[in-house]
Protein backbone atom coordinates (compact mmCIF):
# COMPACT_ATOMS: atom_id res chain seq x y z
CA UNK A 1 0.00 0.00 0.00
CA UNK A 2 1.02 3.93 -0.92
CA UNK A 3 1.28 6.06 2.06
CA UNK A 4 -0.91 9.02 2.10
CA UNK A 5 0.15 11.88 0.59
CA UNK A 6 2.72 9.98 -1.83
CA UNK A 7 -0.23 8.37 -4.11
CA UNK A 8 -0.03 9.34 -7.89
CA UNK A 9 -3.98 9.70 -7.25
CA UNK A 10 -3.10 12.51 -4.29
CA UNK A 11 -0.68 14.30 -6.45
CA UNK A 12 -3.75 14.45 -9.43
CA UNK A 13 -6.26 15.44 -6.96
CA UNK A 14 -4.42 18.55 -5.95
CA UNK A 15 -3.37 19.31 -8.80
CA UNK A 16 -7.16 19.25 -10.09
CA UNK A 17 -7.82 22.50 -7.74
CA UNK A 18 -5.23 24.73 -10.03
CA UNK A 19 -7.88 23.84 -13.29
CA UNK A 20 -11.62 24.78 -11.32
CA UNK A 21 -10.11 27.66 -9.84
CA UNK A 22 -9.10 28.77 -13.37
CA UNK A 23 -12.01 28.39 -14.91
CA UNK A 24 -14.46 29.87 -12.40
CA UNK A 25 -12.58 33.03 -11.76
CA UNK A 26 -12.87 32.81 -16.07
CA UNK A 27 -16.35 33.07 -16.11
CA UNK A 28 -16.48 35.38 -12.85
CA UNK A 29 -14.09 37.59 -14.70
CA UNK A 30 -16.57 37.33 -18.12
CA UNK A 31 -19.42 38.33 -15.85
CA UNK A 32 -17.82 41.52 -14.22
CA UNK A 33 -16.86 42.55 -18.41
CA UNK A 34 -20.23 41.94 -19.09
CA UNK A 35 -21.70 43.92 -16.37
CA UNK A 36 -22.12 47.59 -18.44
CA UNK A 37 -23.08 46.11 -21.30
CA UNK A 38 -25.98 44.09 -19.51
CA UNK A 39 -26.80 46.94 -17.29
CA UNK A 40 -26.39 49.46 -20.64
CA UNK A 41 -28.94 47.20 -22.32
CA UNK A 42 -31.60 47.22 -19.30
CA UNK A 43 -31.79 51.10 -19.39
CA UNK A 44 -32.24 50.69 -22.54
CA UNK A 45 -34.84 48.51 -22.48
CA UNK A 46 -36.58 50.13 -19.68
CA UNK A 47 -36.50 53.41 -21.69
CA UNK A 48 -38.40 52.34 -24.83
CA UNK A 49 -40.76 50.55 -21.98
CA UNK A 50 -40.97 51.46 -18.64
CA UNK A 51 -44.35 49.48 -18.24
CA UNK A 52 -44.90 45.99 -17.23
CA UNK A 53 -44.37 44.69 -20.55
CA UNK A 54 -41.19 46.72 -20.46
CA UNK A 55 -39.85 44.85 -17.01
CA UNK A 56 -41.06 41.58 -18.51
CA UNK A 57 -38.46 42.34 -21.55
CA UNK A 58 -35.54 42.97 -18.99
CA UNK A 59 -36.44 39.85 -17.27
CA UNK A 60 -36.73 37.83 -20.48
CA UNK A 61 -33.12 39.86 -21.11
CA UNK A 62 -32.01 38.68 -18.26
CA UNK A 63 -32.88 35.05 -17.99
CA UNK A 64 -31.07 34.37 -21.48
CA UNK A 65 -27.80 35.59 -20.35
CA UNK A 66 -27.89 33.71 -17.28
CA UNK A 67 -29.17 30.98 -18.82
CA UNK A 68 -26.61 31.16 -21.22
CA UNK A 69 -23.65 31.52 -18.86
CA UNK A 70 -25.32 28.50 -17.26
CA UNK A 71 -24.74 26.35 -20.23
CA UNK A 72 -21.28 27.59 -20.52
CA UNK A 73 -20.22 26.84 -17.02
CA UNK A 74 -22.31 23.73 -17.31
CA UNK A 75 -20.16 22.62 -20.92
CA UNK A 76 -16.36 23.55 -19.04
CA UNK A 77 -17.53 21.12 -16.10
CA UNK A 78 -18.45 18.01 -18.08
CA UNK A 79 -15.34 18.66 -20.25
CA UNK A 80 -13.25 19.17 -17.10
CA UNK A 81 -14.91 16.06 -15.47
CA UNK A 82 -13.97 14.41 -18.18
CA UNK A 83 -10.38 15.04 -18.08
CA UNK A 84 -10.15 14.35 -14.59
CA UNK A 85 -11.85 11.18 -14.81
CA UNK A 86 -8.96 10.27 -17.53
CA UNK A 87 -6.51 11.52 -15.14
CA UNK A 88 -7.60 10.06 -12.15
CA UNK A 89 -8.34 6.22 -13.93
CA UNK A 90 -4.33 6.61 -15.09
CA UNK A 91 -3.25 7.36 -11.49
CA UNK A 92 -5.37 4.76 -10.09
CA UNK A 93 -3.60 2.11 -12.66
CA UNK A 94 -0.40 3.07 -11.76
CA UNK A 95 -1.07 2.39 -7.73
CA UNK A 96 -2.51 -0.93 -8.63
Amino acid sequence: MVPQGESPLNDRVGKTRQHIESAVTEFEAKGFRDLPMIEAKVKELLAKDATPDGHDAVRKYLTQYTNDAARAAMVTWWELGDRFWAEFARATEAVN
